[in-house]
């Protein structure tokens, strides 16, 4: 499909697009507010500011654009249509950036929720996971993700699913950081429910990165705590 707008054009309205009380967050900060939730927004001094802060849950909501953001779905997966050289390094910058301060959060002790733009139509689905983030216990570092009832996990479809995690962040974020900062950041990627207890996914974990650095000894999990 050709582009109605020249690539002059075209840039200065993507360049108009907001990066704060966007569409999608503000539905999800309406949505929080129905349910009775209070919250500081954009807070500078945390990694990434995120959109949403809970601060004495010392949890964050990231509301991320689907396109921006490089999600794999409909809206996202495909990129940009035109001046692809330089749209498409952006948004590969963008989810570069995103993994670092996800990393430096869970490295300082703070639950991280990510958002899609894509997820927020799906009625009392989001809902119920945003009730499930912020009403989950902390206190080992627990998921935002975890369902109610933990079902029968394959170990097969744990790695696997690690795997593809490790292919979108790299190599970098999967060897730094704590093992309770790489669990976060792990699950942060899950928008299913499907992962399983700490217990069996950090001995996932510690497998894959065994595997991949035989030299990198397990990680343990840290509680430096900051802000």
């Amino acid at each position: 499909m050709t582009d109605r707008l020249s690539r002059d054009q075209r840039s200065a309205v993507m360049r108009r697009i907001r990066s704060r009380d966007t569409t999608p967050e503000l539905a999800v900060r309406r949505q929080l507010h129905r349910m009775g939730f209070r919250y500081r927004l954009h807070a500078p001094e945390l990694p990434g500011r995120p959109d949403i802060v809970f601060r004495p849950k010392r949890k964050v909501i990231f509301v991320h654009g689907c396109y921006w953001h490089g999600h794999g779905c409909a809206r996202g997966g495909k990129g940009a249509k035109t001046n692809r050289e330089y749209w498409g390094p952006k948004i590969a910058k963008n989810r570069a950036r995103d993994v670092v301060n996800a990393v430096k959060l869970a490295e300082f002790g703070w639950d991280i929720l990510v958002v899609w733009e894509c997820e927020i139509g799906g009625g009392e689905a989001i809902a119920t996971r945003l009730r499930a983030f912020l009403t989950s216990s902390k206190s080992d570092g627990g998921s935002q993700n975890m369902p109610a009832k933990t079902p029968n996990y394959s170990v097969d479809r744990i790695d696997a699913f690690i795997g593809s995690v490790h292919a979108t962040v790299g190599d970098q974020a999967f060897q730094s950081p704590s093992l309770l900062a790489l669990e976060k950041l792990v699950r942060a990627h899950d928008t299913g429910n499907d992962l399983p207890g700490k217990t069996l996914l950090r001995e996932r974990l510690n497998a894959f990165r065994s595997v991949r650095w035989p030299d990198l000894a397990p990680k343990k999990s840290g509680s430096r705590r900051y802000w």
